[in-house]
């Protein structure tokens, strides 16, 4: 794409604003505003995308869990997440104004785990050569929810990650494993922090408004990729995880503007 434009999509929640920038190389620009009121702890799950996250962060307010202890996030840092990863973070109450670039289409280099890396003074990100070179120094904190799950977690959730877009269900990935299903499920609530079930909805509801916000498609359409064949799911996910109507996401709700100069940020 050689055009490069916002979409500001305002969502009525927690005064949350959200604003898109569509980058050329299937690179996606995401900023979003919102106040936090109170402390929270958060699990993210996150979909087939990768993210790159930085921003404003305001002093001692955000912090992301490394094996266990809490890291303080600053302007001087980088979120890299890939694909399909698990993060906690924890959240104190400030006004959060951050930015996010990310594609579905991997990088041809990049961690394997989530983790933390030096933003550095010069700070150019408009290209995959760019993004790779500065996510792929030495990182300053792991920050994957669990980097060595048993044998067990980790084939039913790569399972998961490489089925999710069908109609799967969680029982019989599991038969698939010969093991039994209070085992597993165990298992993996223990590893991840969230069972399969729960696991497997948050991801289809992240693919979901991937395809609304980054694609432009359809709600229906958008449901019906994450494996949603029946489209009043994707309605009832997005009010359960979100509290947030699908169609808010809408490029039908967009305005068209110029993005920024990342530098600035």
């Amino acid at each position: 794409m050689s055009t490069n434009f916002c979409l500001n999509i305002k969502v009525n929640k927690d005064d949350q604003e959200t604003e898109l920038f569509v980058l050329p190389d299937d690179l996606f620009l995401t900023r979003r505003v919102h106040k936090i009121t109170r402390t929270t702890i958060t699990l993210d799950t996150f979909g087939k995308s990768w993210i790159l996250f930085f921003g404003a962060i305001p002093e001692n307010k955000i912090y992301a869990n490394s094996t266990g202890n809490w890291i303080t996030l600053t302007k001087s840092m980088l979120i890299y997440v890939p694909s399909f990863s698990i993060i906690e973070w924890k959240t104190l109450p400030c006004h959060l104004d951050w930015w996010a670039i990310s594609s579905d289409v991997p990088l041809k280099k990049a961690p394997q785990h989530a983790c933390i890396v030096d933003r550095g003074s010069e700070f150019n990100l408009t290209t995959r050569t760019q993004i790779e070179t500065i996510i792929n120094q030495k990182p300053l904190y792991l920050i994957e929810k669990n980097t060595d799950p048993s044998p067990l977690s980790k084939k039913i959730k790569n399972k998961i990650d490489q089925k999710f877009t069908t109609e799967i269900l969680i029982k019989n990935l599991i038969q698939e494993t010969k093991a039994s299903y209070s085992i597993a499920h165990s298992s993996f609530i223990k590893d991840y922090g969230l069972s399969p079930n729960d696991y497997l909805r948050r991801i289809r509801l992240f693919h979901s408004m991937d395809s609304i916000m980054c694609r432009g498609k359809e709600v229906l359409n958008s449901a019906m990729d994450a494996g949603l064949n029946n489209p009043s799911q994707i309605f009832r996910l997005y009010k359960q995880i979100t509290d947030v109507a699908p169609n808010k996401y809408s490029w039908s709700n967009a305005k068209i503007t110029a993005y920024p100069d990342l530098n600035s940020i």
